[in-house]
């Protein structure tokens, strides 16, 4: 029996997993809930049960965050253990509030969400704070969810839909009637600020991928010669995008020589930076009061701070300072809101901006640390959950890749390959519209954190009779 219950889990951790990957999809995490509470239902030591849930969760976060393992290799086991710590106390919370008896229909599913919004709270992990469920629905019917609640409702949706199969499957069909019911009417309902929003206009905007090897741009630095041939390319693939009408270029994270500065810049960087109306690029900023990695502007003469990296990777950005929420900057009649990396991962930043006035979003990144791993494609579908919960287009430009052109419903217009040159041009929306999420936050995060509390306190029976029981719970608890 016990063997059984790891084995299932083992089988919703590898369903997680390929569903976090670029070759899955986001429906397996559905059908991961399908094993995983067959695992958990009627299970009665609150240890196991955490492991059972940690063991899952483990396949899921592997995929995340296995690129920390190429520059960082001891922090891998620190974040895992971290986080997993979080879901251990999920799957013990489960065990206890089901007293050993067998779930009821909402209760995984809330003690997942609830998990996962305390995981993304930076009071409690700082930077490091990441959920990870809500993200393998960035190609699913799912997402459009997150305009309502940000990341917690996609969560919710994507675990009472997956246990909704489980019930399904042992003869118990109307908690799983219910959910497609609830979930249907959700999505078929108007968004406000998503499907009545105002379009002002929309605006051609490109991105630059040069995917240049690390080693590359680290000794351009420090040759001239070097430094000529990589603006030359990035030179070459701005036009590009210009000539197929792009009026807004973005690179990536730090490809700006000069430390922020105009006097600084070599020649070739300059040219680069000319062959566009307006070039959004990532730079180091030297400043009075710290280091900053930075994004600047340049509309033809001079470079204009646009915004500072607020969320610091642990460690090894230890020499940077923290940035501070800066006001939308208007570009080609569009007023636009820059964020940097690991930005991405707190739906709060991106929030702020909206609430500022941003009718548009950029990401400047580099991943080339995480050349050949799942991170890449999870760090993209962050970006993914930002357009569509916030109402606004993306865009996420990846030096290395993948990069892509955003949607307001989350949809990706462009998007390129990792490790390979890319320009991406599309015409995308500006919006003034204001999301459920972008006026209220994120409410069905804390609601399944009360509720499940309420449920911890009372410890009551399930509500619900189980009628039919899977090969995988304990005969001896039927009989009880």
């Amino acid at each position: 029996m016990v063997r059984r219950r790891f084995a299932l889990a083992l089988s919703a951790g590898a369903l997680l997993s390929l569903a976090m990957r670029d070759s899955g999809t986001g429906y397996l995490a559905v059908a991961a809930f399908v094993p995983l509470l067959a695992a958990l239902d009627g299970e009665r030591s609150p240890l196991r049960a955490g492991l059972l849930l940690a063991l899952a969760w483990t396949g899921l976060a592997i995929p995340a965050i296995e690129g920390t393992v190429l520059v960082l290799w001891w922090a891998f086991p620190l974040i895992l253990a971290g986080h997993g710590i979080v879901w251990l106390l999920a799957g013990v919370a489960h065990a206890l509030v089901a007293r050993g008896r067998y779930s009821t229909p909402m209760l995984l599913p809330l003690i997942v969400t609830a998990m996962e919004y305390v995981s993304a709270r930076r009071s409690v992990f700082g930077d490091a704070a990441l959920e990870l469920l809500a993200y393998t629905q960035a190609d699913t019917l799912l997402l459009r969810v997150a305009p309502w609640s940000g990341t917690s409702g996609v969560t919710l949706a994507a675990a009472a839909l997956g246990c909704g199969g489980y019930w399904l499957l042992v003869k118990r069909p109307r908690p799983a009637v219910w959910t497609v019911v609830v979930l249907t009417a959700v999505l078929l309902t108007p968004v406000p600020g998503v499907d009545d929003a105002p379009t002002p206009g929309s605006g051609r905007v490109g991105v630059v991928q040069s995917a240049e090897e690390a080693v590359v741009s680290m000794l351009a630095k420090y040759d001239d010669g070097l430094m000529t041939q990589r603006m030359a390319r990035f030179e070459s693939l701005t036009r590009a995008g210009v000539d197929r009408g792009a009026e807004l270029v973005v690179w990536g994270e730090t490809v700006l020589p000069g430390e922020g500065m105009t006097e600084r810049l070599p020649a070739s960087a300059v040219r680069a930076l000319l062959a566009a109306p307006v070039v959004l690029a990532g730079s180091r900023e030297r400043a009075a009061d710290g280091l900053f990695n930075s994004t600047f502007a340049w509309r033809g003469s001079d470079l204009e701070l646009v915004a500072r990296k607020q969320a610091l990777v642990p460690v090894i950005e230890a020499h940077y300072s923290r940035g501070a929420p800066v006001e939308p900057v208007s570009f080609q009649g569009a007023r636009v809101a820059a964020f940097v990396c690991l930005d991405s991962l707190h739906g709060s930043l991106s929030r702020e901006s909206v609430r500022r006035g941003a009718e548009m979003i950029v990401y400047v990144t580099d991943d080339t640390f995480a050349s050949g791993t799942a991170t890449p494609w999870f760090h993209l579908a962050t970006a993914a959950l930002r357009a569509a919960e916030s109402g606004r287009s993306v865009v996420f430009a990846n030096e290395h890749g993948p990069s892509a052109l955003i949607t307001p419903r989350g949809d990706r217009v462009a998007s390129s390959e990792p490790g390979e040159p890319a320009v991406l041009v599309a015409d995308l929306e500006m919006r003034t519209g204001t999301t459920p999420y972008a006026a209220l936050g994120d409410l069905v995060g804390p609601v399944a954190c009360v509720l499940v509390g309420v449920a911890g306190a009372s410890r009551g029976r399930p509500r619900f009779p189980h009628r039919g029981v899977p090969d995988s719970v304990d005969e001896r608890h039927v009989r009880r």
